[in-house]
């Protein structure tokens, strides 16, 4: 949903104060506490759940109270709490809302997780590309220099960012703590693909990521690129320029094809200056 749709739809649920049952807000909690509301039993949980969903990249949000809030009330106490920490954890680390993570910090919650479960966590979330949760889920016992058989490792999850400014930053974080940028995922694609940047794709190449690399679909970084400064300092860096890609089993075009429709005149150059036709 757009954000300036999403703000709408919470403006008028607010308006209406019907938010604190649907979307959940600051009011949510005390209302159902005026009520006798169990907050250790099975319902507890799942408005947590329903909550989770409504504050996953929405950080400034009424939501991320009444997530605090009810954590402050005991729900992930006992067994049955326990049993669902790991997907707490996830959802928070997913929405990269920091405050949550620090909360959590606090409660000593991530201690309670084993660290090649938060290494998961920071392997298929990658914090939403935020270096402060980043570093959270590091701090207690995350290991970046782990490389799942799927997902890779946790330097692919940069493709996910929502700028390179982002982006460079956990490149640089990651590889600083050990990251292996050679790593494959299970498709066989490094890092590199997706990258945003020229940065990225420095930083990466100097750590040792291959930008010749095919993945297992036979598809270079070039065409996963996300910029013309990226795709040119993928060229620059070594990744085939008469590489191919097949958008189906009749079309199949030329990076110099792909790099026209996208208008990546410095890439054009490039190719142009090398003779690549």
């Amino acid at each position: 949903m757009p954000a300036a749709v999403f703000a709408l739809e919470q403006a008028i649920l607010d308006t209406a104060g019907s938010a604190r049952w649907i979307s959940g807000n600051a009011d949510t909690i005390p209302a159902l506490a005026a009520e006798g509301f169990d907050f250790h039993s099975d319902e507890a949980r799942m408005i947590l759940r329903r909550l989770m969903q409504y504050t996953a990249g929405n950080t400034a949000t009424g939501q991320t109270d009444a997530v605090l809030a009810l954590l402050d009330r005991g729900v992930l106490a006992g067994p049955a709490g326990n049993a669902m920490l790991p997907e707490v954890i996830t959802a928070i680390a997913r929405s990269g809302n920091v405050s949550l993570l620090q909360r959590a910090v606090r409660n000593r919650w991530l201690d309670r997780l084993p660290d090649a479960t938060l290494t998961t966590i920071l392997i298929e979330t990658g914090g939403r590309c935020s270096p402060a949760a980043i570093r959270i889920l590091l701090g207690a016992g995350a290991n970046p220099r782990v490389v799942d058989p799927t997902h890779g490792s946790a330097l692919h999850t940069i493709r996910r960012c929502g700028s390179p400014a982002d982006a460079i930053a956990v490149t640089r974080l990651l590889l600083e703590r050990g990251a292996p940028a050679s790593a494959t995922s299970g498709f066989g694609a490094t890092a590199l693909f997706g990258a945003h940047s020229a940065e990225v794709v420095a930083a990466l190449v100097a750590a040792g990521a291959r930008a010749d690399i095919r993945s297992l679909h036979g598809e270079t970084a070039l065409f996963a690129a996300t910029s013309d400064a990226a795709a040119r300092a993928l060229l620059e860096a070594g990744a085939d320029p008469t590489a191919s890609h097949s958008a189906s089993r009749s079309e199949v075009y030329s990076f110099r094809d792909h790099a026209g429709r996208l208008g990546w005149f410095d890439t054009l150059d490039w190719l142009d200056a090398h003779d690549v036709r």
